[in-house]
């Protein structure tokens, strides 16, 4: 079956590279390239966690350890396995500086151990082992490389230590009690989001300098029933709430019952900036697609892959009218959540890549590209099937 996969694979990425007169758009290839490359890698679905691709190498990480694979050749690179009866849990949307960060642990032991790995070689570079938060949610984002530093939730704190050397450089106390559900960073600002065990019912976004660990700001927002966060964007803050009430006005500042539920946007005091519900007018935002959206609070990828913040626009696909599949992209306002274009694909949407003031949209049998200041489609690009062009993913989690 994968040789198969990888014959069909290859010739579909073919096709698309003369339809598109050998210039596709570089994130886009690369994505396809390593779809390819990474077949087979995952079995099944719960022994595969995520990949990253770091220059010439493609990497797989699946429950027992890491491979990674030569870009140019397709030969195994190297691999990294766990210590035995330990699982590989969590792991970095990111490389930073040629290194990624892994989590595995033992059995049900209530501490884990973080790794650094040097994404060329797959030599470990240095081993934390952290007390796990007081709560956390299912399939959480828990760490992230910023710039030189690695931001971890470690017990009841946020720590960052040295990303290639793993010394400490500042812990911020979260609070006694608190359920975590995303850590995130980049090399300008580290944030967690969670919510208190005295007021549960509120999000709390707690952003800090990711280098001294200063706070640069702490927001609160309605969120009952929210279960699961996905972060969007670190600097400005853009959230994915899932798990609470669904409706939506037509202003899109706030949703049924006052609650976060769809993509809210913070301005860069932590005020609240917009929001765009997950359903107004019709029009039904989708954050997953093929795997359903049950499986969201466990596959934070199927978020990222699909929602995607660019500049001043929220780029997404959505179900319009009593549609079953999400056919059309739209582009929402970050600003004021208003919709700015709506887009029909005539084909279920797979994944969304921006490149520049192009959109890259992976349907099920086509390569679209979009104009993202307006919405106008400007090429289509048959490939047939594209199920086995999608990369396993490059944010440790699917």
């Amino acid at each position: 079956l994968d040789i198969r996969h990888v014959a069909f694979s290859s010739a579909n990425l073919g096709y698309a590279l003369v339809a598109m007169d050998f210039a596709p758009p570089a994130g886009i290839f690369a994505r396809a390239c390593v779809g390819v490359v990474l077949i087979g890698l995952f079995p099944t679905p719960a022994t595969g966690v995520g990949s990253w691709l770091s220059g010439a190498v493609a990497v797989g990480v699946r429950a027992s350890g890491a491979v990674g694979y030569d870009l140019a050749s397709g030969q195994v690179a190297w691999t990294f396995q766990v210590p035995a009866g330990s699982t590989v849990e969590t792991m970095s949307r990111a490389v930073r500086r040629g290194v990624g960060l892994i989590g595995y642990r033992r059995g049900d032991e209530p501490t884990s151990t973080v790794v650094a790995l040097d994404a060329a070689t797959g030599a470990p570079l240095w081993q934390r082992v952290r007390p796990d938060p007081p709560d956390r949610a299912a399939g959480c984002d828990t760490l992230a490389p910023a710039d030189d530093t690695a931001v971890l939730a470690e017990g009841t704190d946020l720590v960052a230590v040295g990303l290639l050397d793993g010394e400490e450089h500042w812990r911020v106390p979260l609070g006694s009690a608190f359920r975590l559900l995303a850590v995130a960073a980049t090399p300008d600002q580290a944030l967690a989001v969670y919510t208190d065990s005295q007021a549960p019912e509120q999000l709390v976004v707690h952003a800090v300098d990711p280098r001294a660990g200063r706070r640069r700001l702490r927001a609160t927002l309605p969120a009952p029933g929210v279960t699961a966060v996905v972060v969007l964007g670190v600097d400005p803050v853009v959230l994915w709430a899932g798990g609470g009430a669904s409706g939506g006005g037509a202003s899109g500042a706030s949703v049924s019952g006052g609650s976060v539920s769809g993509v809210v946007a913070l301005n860069p005091a932590g005020g609240w900036r917009a929001t765009v519900p997950r359903l107004r007018d019709g029009v039904a935002l989708v954050p997953g697609t093929r795997a359903g959206t049950s499986r969201l609070p466990e596959r934070p990828a199927l978020v990222t892959r699909v929602l995607v913040p660019a500049g001043d626009l929220l780029i997404t696909p959505a179900r319009v009218g009593l549609a079953v599949d999400p056919t059309h992209l739209a582009g929402y306002s970050l600003i004021d959540g208003t919709q700015q274009w709506c887009v029909d694909l005539g084909d279920e949407i797979a994944a969304v890549e921006v490149d520049g003031d192009r959109i890259v949209v992976q349907a099920s049998s086509h390569l679209v590209v979009v104009s993202r200041p307006d919405g106008r489609i400007l090429e289509t690009v048959w490939l047939g099937s594209t199920a086995d062009l999608i990369a396993p993913g490059t944010d440790g989690h699917d």
